[in-house]
């Protein structure tokens, strides 16, 4: 089959655009590897399309152009990435992803940014860190980070801000073998101390519950207790260590929850400011409470 002047304006659309980008790089050695040429993949897999097309559950919004370009682009760096993983040696030490030691940033940073740089590490059993219900009795109010880095996580003036969690049914395997590869290939557990204290937060439906309903969570999975399940399963027969990354955040958790006023202004709040008839009562009680103590000096003096 010749090629067409429409393969022709795509082969030169892939070429045009910068290798590092979107698998091209592995996309360039699977085809020096396989003895072949761009342009023969692009007639090939021209032939495809619509069989293609046929095996996704919704349309595919892309052209013929741009759906051609992606199965190309995304096959030919899936093969390689496949072969360079059971054959190690057709990698290299410069390989962009298994000559790095922190594969996993670059592998899933479009779905899970990691902190590029080394954290300190520190010795702290996790188990310190306080259940979200004992934060919030505690007065500690949830919100969303405004940042796509997850281990971002920080707790400031009675506020804990945490990265944006999307939960759903493809999360578990996703995060298990990315806490996996963190097992077998990382000194760094950066990933696995990040889901072990969102473990320490979410032990019940109900601290599931308040990361819902603060927007930190957002839940495709199920019920509360589905997340607070999939949270206290995710790290079972794992091994931890001595380290933690999260020392100074646990620390500083802790000490609030274990500061009495802190629990009083949360119960004054929660109980007594809740609404403007709660405050009115609250004041209406203080007054009569001043009114009776001056009546009583009044008293006193007149003796």
């Amino acid at each position: 089959m010749e090629q067409n002047e429409g393969d022709d304006a795509l082969v030169d659309s892939i070429k045009a655009k910068r290798p590092s980008r979107d698998g091209r790089a592995y996309l360039q050695s699977f085809i020096l590897r396989t003895n072949t040429s761009l342009e023969e993949l692009v007639r090939v897999v021209r032939t495809w399309e619509q069989k293609a097309r046929s095996c996704y559950a919704e349309d595919v919004k892309l052209n013929s152009d741009e759906f051609v370009e992606m199965l190309v682009v995304d096959g030919g760096f899936l093969f390689e990435l496949l072969l360079r993983s059971h054959y190690p040696r057709l990698g290299g030490e410069k390989d962009s992803i298994f000559g790095n030691s922190m594969m996993i940033t670059d592998v899933c940073r479009c779905y899970l940014p990691l902190v590029p740089a080394r954290l300190k590490e520190t010795t702290l059993k996790v188990d310190n860190a306080p259940e979200a219900t004992e934060l919030h009795t505690a007065g500690v109010s949830f919100k969303p980070a405004e940042t796509s880095c997850l281990l971002d996580i920080n707790f400031a003036n009675g506020v804990l801000k945490i990265p944006t969690i999307f939960i759903d049914d493809l999360t578990e395997s996703l995060y298990r073998n990315i806490i996996a590869f963190e097992q077998c290939h990382c000194s760094d557990k950066n990933f696995l101390h990040y889901i072990r204290l969102l473990g320490c937060f979410i032990k019940s439906p109900t601290d599931a519950n308040l990361f819902i309903r603060s927007g930190i969570i957002v839940n495709n999975l199920g019920n509360a207790e589905d997340v607070s399940k999939f949270f206290n399963s995710i790290c079972k027969e794992v091994i931890f260590g001595r380290r933690f990354y999260f020392k100074t955040l646990s620390e500083n958790l802790q000490a609030y929850c274990n500061t009495p006023w802190n629990r009083w202004k949360a119960i004054l709040r929660r109980d007594y400011f809740l609404n403007p008839w709660s405050v009115a009562s609250v004041l209406a009680a203080l007054l009569l409470i001043l009114l009776t103590l001056i009546q009583a000096v009044c008293s006193i003096l007149a003796l």
